[in-house]
């Protein structure tokens, strides 16, 4: 728990950063509820890449031309997947 001084404190630095850069304080004051289902996309998409990167070194070791194509989309397309979220969000 926090003392009434340093609640205080903490009201000025808020206020102050609120002042110099609302954006970045609208920013830190957002839903909390978002970030979670943002990363968890993110985590999905990582997973998919890794598997397709997988799957891409098993059609490396057993030669196989349909592992390699297929393993190399599924990494693509994670990762197209995810710059395209990236650039959403910058939009």
């Amino acid at each position: 728990m926090l003392s009434r001084h340093e609640r205080q404190v903490l009201r000025e630095i808020e206020q102050f950063v609120a002042e110099k850069d609302p954006e970045f304080a609208a920013m830190l004051c957002g839903d909390p509820a978002q970030a979670p289902r943002h990363t968890r996309r993110y985590q999905v998409f990582a997973v998919t890449a890794i598997a397709g990167l997988c799957t891409v070194l098993l059609g490396v070791l057993l030669a196989e031309a349909i592992l390699m194509i297929g393993g190399a989309c599924m990494a693509l397309s994670a990762w197209l997947r995810v710059m395209v979220m990236r650039w959403a969000d910058e939009n």
